[in-house]
């Protein structure tokens, strides 16, 4: 960093930052609906349409 060849990314959404997917695939598969809200709309759409990850 001193050098400035790395630098802090900017303008991330740090509240993404704990979100997991062996998390999201373990609510799955424990039919535990909260993991809707951890993937965009398309994505949790997408699992439900082909029954993905065993949903």
């Amino acid at each position: 960093m001193e050098n400035g060849y790395i630098e802090h990314i900017r303008g991330i959404d740090e509240s993404l930052m704990d979100i997991f997917s062996r998390n999201i695939l373990d609510k799955i598969s424990k039919q535990d609906a909260s993991w809707e809200t951890m993937v965009p709309d398309k994505t949790d759409a997408f699992i439900k349409e082909n029954e993905l990850f065993g949903y």
